[in-house]
């Protein structure tokens, strides 16, 4: 890899590392205003075409795929198979070649990054102009008949720039790929059907916002799905209080502090805890996105118990 490459790649890495600690998910403006090197600005992705280098690189930085909007076009079939695949835990997925020509020049790029084992970047869309990204990625095969590329992941804590070796590490690193997508699908829709704010203190601090699962059985990564009803917007405070069984909300959507809170005050968001005690949650506009009453039932019966 060049030095040059290489030193704009680690930045744009870190850059995404940046975003992904911030938001699980953001808007493409995030991934366009990119890094400044030299006083020069470098998007991470194109405006328009998923398959980018920008012209202070000589290799592949990115892929991107999108989710339409509703009755929009489907342009490349990897829009369909890609979270399905995902689902499936393989050990990569299949990305469409631009075009139908595999030696146009996005196609070649992609080539190149499979014959030098390049470490990019894949922004992957959970809804429409909603993204989140894996970092890094690998084109591990190249097909001109089949006019796809196989893309497989990094591991966690590995060093960025190395391919796992194995089919069952790379079937590992899909698995991990599968949750994190599977989470941003659903705390994007969760945080939309919410109005981004937290369900017990009406708070709207976006960016302190998560989807939290009711049960913490449930799986996101299913075939079958968990419906956004699974499923509570709060902010990291409530939230920290609903997974310790400090705060728990009945079938009726009633909010109960337990009673250390009620009683006590050595913790910092006691007082916050003890203001939403008794008050009805702040639910979605569409009744049928209202949390599951069930869900809500079991999960009320183990904070009594632990109260």
């Amino acid at each position: 890899m060049l030095i040059a490459d290489h030193t704009l790649r680690l930045a744009a890495y870190r850059r995404v590392q940046q975003l992904i600690d911030t938001s699980l998910t953001w808007s493409r403006s995030a991934m366009l205003a990119g890094i400044t090197s030299d006083g020069e600005r470098m998007p991470l992705c194109s405006v328009q075409r998923g398959i980018f280098k920008p012209r202070q690189m000589q290799q592949l930085l990115s892929i991107t795929t999108v989710v339409p909007r509703s009755g929009g076009r489907i342009w490349y079939e990897d829009q369909r198979w890609l979270h399905g695949q995902l689902s499936a835990g393989a050990d990569g997925i299949d990305y469409a070649f631009m075009g139908r020509d595999p030696h146009a020049a996005d196609n070649r790029w992609l080539r190149e990054a499979c014959e030098h084992a390049t470490p990019i970047i894949f922004f992957i869309g959970v809804a429409p102009a909603r993204y989140t990204a894996v970092a890094p990625a690998f084109i591990v095969d190249w097909s001109a008949a089949r006019l796809t590329a196989r893309v497989s992941f990094g591991l966690p804590g590995e060093p960025w720039w190395q391919m796992p070796a194995s089919f069952a590490e790379r079937r590992h690193a899909t698995r991990v790929v599968a949750r994190q997508i599977a989470r941003a699908r659903f705390r994007d829709a969760a945080l939309h059907a919410y109005g981004q704010r937290c369900a017990m203190s009406g708070s709207g601090r976006a960016l302190l916002l998560d989807a939290v699962l009711i049960d913490p059985a449930d799986d996101l990564t299913a075939d079958t799905g968990v419906p956004l009803t699974a499923g509570l917007v709060l902010d990291r405070s409530f939230g920290a209080a609903f997974a310790a069984d400090l705060l728990g909300v009945d079938a009726d959507h009633r909010i109960h502090a337990a009673a250390a809170v009620l009683y006590g005050d050595d913790h910092p968001s006691a007082t916050m805890w003890r203001a939403v005690h008794g008050r009805r949650l702040f639910l979605p506009h569409t009744p049928e996105l209202w949390p599951d009453r069930e869900r809500l039932a079991r999960r009320f019966e183990r904070f009594r118990a632990s109260a």
